[in-house]
């Protein structure tokens, strides 16, 4: 079988749960750890930001765009289909991320790329905020840890607004996706104030952690010692975007997998990672 000639510009449509599965085969072909419930939180979250060309009754490519507020708009889940590659999919997914982030007329546009990625994202006028680095493996309690009770476990009508104020951005639709969904969502309080967050939730082939977001090194800590505790030896893994993250991840047991860019346009070196964002979302949400 011969795909078909692709030249002229694919109609990407929205994601609707039909296309669920097959969405994922894609995510799955290329090694990502998304599942299913990723997809649809993406398509729950930014309901008209996720689109997918479909062929042959299957999802042959895609793209995704999150939106927060007028801040900022986030590109990811550029996949094409293996056998549909070396068509201009992957360039036509890009150029219709793009096209939809500059529709929302935000400040900044951002996404996290690869080595390969990162020369064509300069041709689009993207410049590098930060080094952005994967760590896996199997996350271990601290020796010092606090006692268990010191992490809480659930809603906090208090994350929207703390994480707006170190994220500078409004994610609070995401964080309430996650608190209604499969994810485990920790947090930790001084005084009845709000010192941080952390957000676990099950993928593919590993769980991820993600966001953390801690307003000191110990109570960022104290939180890697928590999800240790409740991961119980399964894998996983996370997105550090402060590099003083990476001593603790270490510490905690976790090795650098992968090595990559943030970058943004124009370049906004606090997009989505100001003082106190540990951890990123993930490469699809920034």
């Amino acid at each position: 079988m011969t795909p078909p000639d692709t030249a002229s510009a694919p109609c990407f449509q929205p994601l609707h749960e039909r296309w669920i599965a097959s969405a994922c085969r894609l995510s799955t072909q290329a090694g990502w750890n998304q599942n299913e419930e990723d997809w649809r939180r993406l398509a729950r979250v930014a309901p008209e930001g996720v689109k997918v060309w479909v062929d042959g009754g299957e999802v042959r490519a895609s793209y995704s765009v999150v939106a927060y507020g007028r801040e900022s708009a986030w590109i990811g889940m550029i996949l094409v289909d293996h056998y549909y590659r070396g068509k201009g999919l992957g360039k036509a997914a890009f150029v219709a991320a793009m096209e939809e982030a500059r529709a929302r007329d935000v400040a900044v546009i951002g996404l996290d790329a690869t080595e390969l990625g990162e020369p064509i994202y300069r041709k689009f006028g993207f410049g590098i905020t930060l080094p952005l680095t994967r760590w896996g493996g199997v996350l271990h309690p601290a020796e010092n840890a606090a006692s268990e009770g010191s992490v809480r476990h659930g809603w906090s009508d208090q994350l929207p607004g703390f994480d707006a104020s170190l994220s500078g951005a409004d994610r609070s639709a995401l964080l309430r996706d996650f608190a209604r969904s499969d994810a485990t969502l920790l947090y930790t309080e001084t005084d009845g104030k709000l010192t941080g967050y952390a957000v676990l939730r099950p993928g593919r082939s590993a769980f991820h952690l993600g966001p953390v977001v801690a307003d000191a090194p110990e109570t960022f800590d104290l939180l890697l010692s928590e999800a240790a505790s409740r991961l119980a030896g399964a894998s996983v893994l996370c997105d550090a975007i402060d590099p003083a993250a990476s001593a603790s991840l270490e510490r905690h047991g976790l090795l650098p997998l992968r090595h990559l860019k943030r970058m943004t346009l124009p370049e906004a070196p606090g997009c989505l990672c100001g003082p106190g964002v540990r951890l990123a979302v993930g490469f699809e949400w920034g």
